[in-house]
């Protein structure tokens, strides 16, 4: 597997400057750059092929996209789609990791910051996923539900863990004397496990992509014919030899 090409810095200048003011998402802005990478690398990770026409809409908002001209649509259009093709490539050369701007420090609370990369890259992640949920829940066969399942769920809860510091006490106080160091405690083992958890979350999104495609192309070859043996008892239950009934020479 060839190593995945990171995304250009003029590709990356055209999506900062375009996408330069914060948000949040469900607010009816735009994204901003590191909420458009958590998504996409959670768009990339699905089970199934996620189409651009698809993808595309929820980053620019309620109002939809606005371009200068076509020229700038072009540039920007194609500055996500490199991204995507970026992210596409770690998935599929196993090479996951976070953006360094997302990694944190001995201040692990800093992350909650809605400012900081690490929470908007968790709430676009959180984004992404929920795009892909139908997906996720189709893939997956009735026999792995229980212990696959459990894993998707880690991967999304790690995964966008950052993204809500509300959500993230609740889940503390929901846990009482499990998180014996602290809600500092928990947010760094949850920062610790990220980067397992989540290339772990990819791979299993690739293997339920391959093996849908290979029930799918197994689905799609003919069947085989079985021959019937003429003095075999007729398929078609009147007890006569095949070749006495429906198999015998039709009349002249």
């Amino acid at each position: 597997m060839d190593t995945p090409s990171p995304l250009s810095p003029r590709s990356r200048r055209i999506l900062e400057q375009y996408f330069a003011q914060p948000c949040v998402p469900g607010d009816g802005k735009a994204l901003g750059f590191y909420q458009i990478e958590g998504y996409l690398f959670s768009v990339a990770s699905a089970p199934a092929l996620v189409p651009p026409s698809q993808w595309l809409a929820p980053l620019f908002g309620d109002q939809g996209p606005e371009f200068d001209s076509e020229a700038q649509a072009e540039e920007v259009v194609g500055a996500l789609l490199a991204l995507y093709n970026s992210l596409i490539g770690q998935v599929l050369a196993e090479e996951v990791s976070l953006p360094e701007a997302c990694r944190l420090g001995d201040d692990v609370l800093a992350g909650f910051a809605p400012d900081h990369p690490r929470c908007q890259w968790c709430q676009g992640f959180e984004l992404g996923h929920h795009l892909c949920a139908q997906a996720w829940e189709e893939r997956l066969p009735e026999e792995l539900r229980e212990d696959v399942g459990e894993e998707i769920d880690l991967g999304l809860l790690i995964g966008a863990f950052f993204a809500s510091r509300e959500r993230a006490e609740a889940l503390y106080q929901a846990g009482g004397e499990e998180h014996a160091a602290g809600f500092a405690g928990l947010a760094a083992g949850m920062d610790r496990l990220a980067p397992r958890t989540l290339a772990r979350y990819a791979a299993l999104g690739r293997a339920l992509h391959q093996a849908g495609c290979e029930a799918r192309e197994e689905e799609a070859r003919p069947a085989r014919s079985e021959k019937i043996g003429r003095n075999e008892r007729c398929v078609c239950g009147s007890g006569k030899k095949y070749k006495k009934c429906c198999g015998a020479p039709a009349a002249q």
